[in-house]
């Protein structure tokens, strides 16, 4: 499982072939981004590029 914080970390870590990834929405949010934006975006790449990674997100 990689934690992450942005998309492209979530990229590299789906092709590096991680199996779960799982966005810190919190922190995210406290940098000023929106962190349900940032779970959109990852599962848009994920349908788009079939990788083979699940996001976990509590």
């Amino acid at each position: 499982m990689h934690l992450i914080f942005s998309l492209s970390q979530g990229i590299m870590a789906m092709k590096a072939g991680a199996t779960y990834i799982s966005p810190f929405n919190g922190i995210v949010d406290d940098m000023g981004e929106d962190g349900m934006r940032l779970i959109y975006n990852l599962k848009t790449v994920l349908d788009n590029y079939v990788l083979e990674s699940e996001i976990i997100a509590v």
